[in-house]
């Protein structure tokens, strides 16, 4: 699954940090602040090249909404427009990674917590 490479890569390439704020697949209660990578399925599959168009969804949880929006930007930088890489070494080949939509404040959780939501769509080697 290409959210392992992307949860490595937004590890080594940002402040956040796998395991203590950074997290794939589930969020948790704690901490407050947190940022969680969640694959979203994808786009429908070339029959003919031997690429898949995965999609994937991130989403940043932080009590203060300037400093959400400040990871936001972040993972955007480090994500938007990387084309012809792998990630990791050894990892899935990425065509491009895009924007899917612009990232979004999507409210509060019930906590009072800021949540945002970023969306992307890539192209990879199956």
């Amino acid at each position: 699954m290409i959210i392992n490479d992307i949860y490595t890569y937004i590890g080594q390439e940002t402040s956040l940090t796998a395991g203590t704020d950074l997290f794939k697949s589930r969020q948790t209660e704690s901490p407050n602040n947190q940022v969680v990578i969640y694959d979203t399925g994808g786009l429908e599959p070339d029959r003919y090249l031997p690429t898949a168009d995965p999609t994937f969804q991130i989403l940043v949880r932080n009590t203060s909404y300037s400093t959400g929006q400040s990871i936001v930007d972040e993972i955007v930088e480090a994500l938007h427009q990387k084309e012809n890489i792998e990630l990791v070494t050894g990892g899935t080949y990425f065509y491009y990674i895009f924007l899917f939509n612009e990232p979004a404040h999507i409210g509060r959780d019930d906590k009072g917590r800021h949540e945002f939501s970023i969306n992307f769509v890539c192209k990879v080697r199956r």
